[in-house]
């Protein structure tokens, strides 16, 4: 929940229409045949998900498989990790958003990653880096479809030395 003094900052879609559906109906319906065609296996906690970025007709089925696996969970912080592409980056960076809104609706992000940006060196807020990524935003629709009360902590990684990787 957002601070009486702290402005809502939206960071909105950048790829909806093109990579994914732009419109809320077509989304749920792509990714409910796609959540269908996969089977949740037995896996216990989940710690980490390891799912591809691409636009969903190239790896939707793929993401699906990943993200089915935390269908229903209790998560109610999710770290998203992706590469920069438009960026030369030689670190991380949370972008200065309180919400990132796909055609499903508005994910809050999580207080937490304000403060991971105070205490560490290695994590900065660059929007630059945030403007027009889209390997964090390619997986929030699977979030939104398969999780129900969740904040995110959208972090966009550069190159990072092996002492930075480490860390």
């Amino acid at each position: 929940m957002l601070k009486m003094k702290e402005i809502k900052r939206v960071r909105e879609s950048v790829i909806a229409g093109s990579w994914y559906p732009g419109s809320k109906r077509e989304l749920e319906s792509m990714l409910d045949n796609f959540l269908e065609k996969t089977e949740k296996k037995d896996l216990g906690r989940i710690k980490v998900l390891i799912a591809p970025h691409a636009g969903y007709l190239y790896s939707g089925q793929v993401a699906a498989f990943s993200f089915k696996q935390v269908e229903d969970a209790d998560y109610k912080k999710v770290i998203i990790m992706g590469p920069s592409h438009r960026h030369p980056l030689l670190s991380l960076s949370i972008g200065n958003y309180t919400h990132y809104k796909t055609p499903l609706g508005e994910v809050e992000v999580s207080p937490l990653a304000k403060e991971m940006i105070r205490k560490s060196d290695l994590i900065n807020s660059i929007d630059d880096v945030h403007s027009m990524e889209h390997s964090l935003e390619i997986e929030i629709p699977f979030l939104q479809m398969v999780l129900r009360d969740f904040e995110i902590i959208p972090i966009v990684a550069g190159r990072l030395s092996e002492a930075q990787r480490e860390e």
